[in-house]
């Protein structure tokens, strides 16, 4: 692995696709190599992570000029760790950065048979918040969000439930249906 001084970057390469330097070196295990670049906020939380792991980590604020002629904070970090954590930091920024959107998509429509909304009460209310027409099947407007949302987060233990799970949160039109992780009942 070759390393860039001038950007901290490192390359397979025999020079440095940032700045186009020829002269790159063997990287060795103390070089601070730049990991990622991250809103501000995100590099606190990874530098925080990192810390607990003890691995140091250094984060330079880096942004647009105007901001800084105005006194303002950057907004972005870059974040660089020393190359012996560089493969260690590599797997918790990827954990950090996970969407999960895609395996519990999966999940559910695996379980879609065992879909169901407890009472018509609660039905007519589905179909009522959501706006669902009247000629469209409550359940194949549920799978078409399903299909179609771009977030499915997990929003945490359901705890007045006996067989447990997760509230798995479906982003639908800026509202939101819940699914029960363990009994897939459907929450209004």
């Amino acid at each position: 692995m070759k390393y860039c001084e001038n950007c901290r970057a490192l390359w397979q390469e025999d020079f440095c696709e940032i700045c186009g330097s020829a002269e790159l070196r063997d990287v060795l295990p103390e070089d601070y190599c730049i990991l990622s670049e991250c809103a501000e906020d995100f590099g606190g939380l990874l530098k925080n992570t990192l810390a607990d792991m003890d691995i140091p980590c250094a984060l330079m604020p880096f942004g647009n000029g105007a901001r800084s002629a105005f006194g303002l904070n950057l907004g972005h970090y870059r974040v660089f760790v020393q190359y012996r954590d560089f493969e260690t930091s590599k797997d918790v920024l990827d954990q950090l950065t996970y969407d999960p959107t895609e395996d519990l998509r999966k999940v559910l429509l695996e379980n879609e048979g065992k879909w169901h909304i407890k009472g018509k009460f609660a039905q007519k209310r589905m179909r009522r918040k959501h706006k669902i027409p009247e000629n469209v099947e409550t359940f194949a407007f549920i799978k078409r969000a399903l299909e179609n949302t771009s977030s499915i987060t997990d929003e945490g233990a359901i705890s007045d439930c006996t067989e447990g799970g997760h509230y798995l949160s479906v982003l639908c039109n800026d509202r939101k249906i819940w699914f029960n992780s363990v009994t897939y009942e459907i929450y209004v």
